[in-house]
């Protein structure tokens, strides 16, 4: 529930900082962004990996995008350059760790990496 919360209140804030930047309403390029998941040490496939929330501009309409990891473990996707979103991952019977990463505009060569944690 804290983190629900806590993933709530942290939306809003974006959300107002965006609009108070003008960053609403304008127009995007879109970006790779990549990330890497692993479980004891070993590379995780399989797991889907969601981007959504999007706040600000956001490649006018972007609503999210999803992606699954490969054998490797590696995951990509494409995302408007100037948005600020969450991305997370899910597969059955793992929580991760992060649980989630709020992405407040991509880097360039930037990488996400999580830890699956089997329950």
């Amino acid at each position: 529930m804290r983190k629900r919360i806590f993933l709530l209140t942290s939306l809003l804030v974006v959300l107002f900082l965006s609009s108070l930047s003008g960053v609403a309403g304008t127009k995007s390029a879109f970006v790779t962004l990549t990330g890497h998941i692993t479980a004891n040490g070993s590379n995780l496939s399989g797991v889907t990996v969601v981007a959504s929330g999007a706040i600000g501009g956001c490649g006018g309409g972007w609503t999210g995008t999803t992606s699954l990891t490969n054998a490797f473990g590696y995951f990509t996707m494409s995302v408007p350059d100037d948005c600020y979103f969450i991305i997370t991952p899910s597969k059955k019977n793992y929580t991760f760790d992060p649980a989630y990463w709020q992405v407040t505009p991509v880097n360039v060569g930037e990488t996400f990496e999580f830890v699956g944690i089997p329950n």
